[in-house]
């Protein structure tokens, strides 16, 4: 297989957790996602990503979309920034990598959340939009 491009990759993974989502995403997580990139723009990753992950459920059994992003998001970073490979999660490598490694965590962060902005408004639920 042709080697992909990391925006294809990027794409990709947005893509496969947007359909993961039965292609109904719901409100609050397609108002979550379009937030996020914003948030870290104005505020950091770190500030960000400790907002999405201290957003928790009403529902003690299923975590919110906020949650869902971060973890999300996570994922996606311990496979894609080196320094962040070992770490238990985004706050982890965060907090424990140095400047330069923040700083390509979010440009990353970024980047990708594109995508998964596009797709959560691409499959946002029928009755969610119009």
């Amino acid at each position: 297989m042709a080697m992909q491009s990391i925006e294809q990759q990027r794409a990709k993974a947005a893509l496969a957790w947007a359909e993961s989502q039965g292609k109904n995403v719901d409100s609050e997580t397609v108002s979550a996602a379009v937030a996020m990139p914003a948030m870290i723009l104005m505020n950091g990753l770190g500030q960000t990503a400790a907002f999405y992950k201290s957003k928790k459920s009403k529902d003690p059994n299923k975590p919110s979309a906020y949650e869902n992003l971060y973890k999300l998001l996570s994922d996606w970073l311990k496979k894609n920034v080196k320094s962040y490979a070992n770490k238990k999660d985004l706050l982890e490598g965060i907090t424990q990598c140095d400047a330069k490694d923040y700083r390509a965590a979010q440009v990353e962060a970024l980047a990708y959340l594109q995508w998964v902005k596009k797709f959560a408004k691409a499959y946002a639920k029928e009755s969610d939009h119009g």
